[in-house]
This record gives C-alpha cells, structure tokens and sequence, in this order.
C-alpha cells in the first residue's frame, strides 16, 4: 500500500516540532556612501529572515545655521536598493530603502520610526555628529508562524547573497547647500535560520518563494491613472505610495477611489482613500507616512497571518491594474509582495 501523502499543515506541524531557531551575525563592516556592501549566506540550515543594522555617525557643520533639514522618510534613503538574491535566477528582494522600511511597517502592530530609525539634523560652525541608527528586515518566510517561503542554504549548489546600494548622503536631506557632510557608519547583518529536520516528513514544502519588489511611474497629469501590475505570480500585499515631486506624499484630498482591476472590466476593490488609510491604521496600529495606502490580501483580521482566501492568483488574468483619479503630479512607488512557485 503506497504511504500517505501528508497534507502541507501535517509537515507543518512536524516541522515545528523537530527544528530549532538560529541567530547569527555575521561580521560589522564599514560603508560609505555610493557603494555596495555586499554578503553571502554561510550554506547551512533554512534561512527565515535577515536584519540588517546601519549604525554610525553623520557630522554635519554650516558657517551661520544650526539645523539641517531631514528629507521624506529618511535615513531610509540612503539606501539606494537592498537586493536578496539567489543564483536560481530568483531576487526574492529587489526594493529601496524606503520601500523596506514601508514593508516592515505591516507587520503586527508595526513600529514607531524612531525605535528602528533615527537621524539628527544638528549643524554648527564646528560640526555636530548626529547619529544614525537604521534597522531594516528582509522577512523572507511568509510570518513567523508558517514555515513557508524558507530558503535551504545548506544545499552547497545554492548561492544566496545580498547586496546593499548605498546613494549619496545627499538623499538624506532636502538641501545640502553651504553644508559640510561627513558620514561614518557601519552595517551589521543577522541571518535567522532553522535547523534542518532528521525526519523527512518534517521539512516543510520549499517550492514556494516569496518575492517582495518595487516599480516606479511617473505621474505627468492629474485625473485618471492605471499602473499595471504584472501578472504570472499570487498577491499577498500591494504598497503604493504617492508623493510629489519633493518627496512629500498626497493628501486625501488629493487622492480619489482607488481601484484593483482584473481584466479591464472586473473591478473587486475600489476604496476610498480616507476609508483605506483608517484600514491600514487599524491593521497595524499606526498611522502610515502620508500618501501610502496598503491592499492586504494576508490580513483576516491579524495583518500577515491570515490564510489564502482573498490572495489574488493572476495567473490566468491577462491584466491586471491599480487604478484611480489624482488631483496632483509627482511618482507613484508600487512595492508587490507575491508568491511564486519554483520550477
């Protein structure tokens, strides 16, 4: 008689049962802006999640002004890019900074700015060093409860590293005119991994990945607007964010009903901006930075922990858009978190 097939919540529960948490840093190294740093994950073990800290100084001093203006979501700025990458032809992650940052305020109750991001804005004639303090997470399994989306870095064919873009220590503020700017900083990495189960049976389904990616448009005109999302992988969350030409994102008023459209005519979501930004607090417990809006296709009452019920499967839709009515020029910033089945 053949064995029977364990249902995906049966390993589940078995994985849970015969693994073991991991955390381990891996070396500080210095950085300084327009650069990569760059590292590999050791081959070992399920690879869950990754933090990386940004820490340091930056000495700002000016001839006659005391202060210097932060720009828009920032220190979250200097980071150019954050890409995850695996050499399957993967990049789970491919977003900014800023979109980071954005992401990791969705989980349960979310964090206030300050516990994982601070910069001063202090300048005098001699230089004041204000610290900089950033904390970002490539959350690479779905949540912290179900296994799914882990990486197997012990396998030794696979090569998962991560590269972080540096931009100008410019992008940090909104002016840099008559200042003197020299920063000094760090980044620390700290990989989570699980140990691999001895029973077959408890390692959990590994041909589903999570991908979290960033796009941009540009918003030449006000009225109607469509940007179109791609198609061929499942939706979990869709980010957008719109802001003006300085960084400064769009009132309410300035933002009409946004839509979600499956094949140009079946319209499921068309939401009010006000209606959708008290959504978003309620879910998680905060207010998000101005002109961001959140689609939450995971939250069945706990944001990130829901099941698959409202998930949106585009494999057979051939279009597939985010819609609406501006009343303002600028970019929109679309940050996609999807799930994609390995071949």
């Amino acid at each position: 008689m053949a064995e029977r097939q364990l249902t995906p919540a049966e390993r589940m529960t078995l994985f849970q049962q015969n693994t073991r948490q991991h955390m381990k840093m891996l070396p500080t190294r210095p950085v300084v802006p327009n650069s990569t740093a760059s590292f590999e994950l050791v081959k070992t073990r399920l690879t869950s999640r990754i933090m990386l800290l940004v820490t340091g100084t930056v000495r700002v001093a000016h001839a006659s002004l005391t202060t210097i203006p932060l720009a828009p979501f920032s220190p979250a700025t200097l980071l150019r890019s954050v890409r995850l990458s695996i050499n399957n032809g993967f990049n789970p992650f491919q977003v900014s900074g800023r979109g980071l940052f954005v992401h990791n305020h969705l989980f349960i109750g979310g964090e206030s700015m300050a516990e994982v991001a601070t910069l001063g804005n202090v300048a005098s004639v001699g230089g004041v060093d204000n610290q900089f303090r950033l904390l970002l997470e490539l959350p690479i399994s779905l949540n912290q409860r179900d296994a799914i989306g882990l990486i197997n870095t012990s396998n030794p064919q696979t090569v998962v590293s991560v590269d972080v873009d540096f931009d100008d220590i410019a992008r940090l503020f909104t002016t840099v005119a008559g200042y003197t700017i020299t920063p000094t900083l760090t980044i620390t990495p700290m990989v989570e991994s699980f140990s691999i189960p001895s029973n077959p049976n408890a390692v959990p389904d590994l041909s589903v990945l999570k991908l979290v990616h960033e796009f941009n448009q540009t918003i030449t005109s006000t009225g109607n607007f469509t940007f179109e999302l791609q198609t061929g992988t499942t939706y979990r969350k869709i980010i957008a964010i719109f802001e003006r030409a300085d960084g400064v994102g769009f009132t309410e008023a300035e933002t009409g009903n946004l839509e979600l459209v499956f094949n140009q005519s079946d319209i499921p979501y068309t939401v009010h901006p006000t209606i959708l930004r008290n959504l978003n607090t309620k879910a998680y417990s905060h207010p998000l930075p101005a002109g961001v809006y959140v689609f939450d296709f995971s939250n069945l009452g706990i944001p990130n922990y829901g099941g698959s019920r409202d998930y949106v499967d585009t494999e057979r839709l051939s279009e597939f858009w985010l819609s609406g009515t501006l009343g303002q020029t600028g970019r929109l910033t679309v940050i996609t978190e999807t799930l994609a089945r390995l071949g």
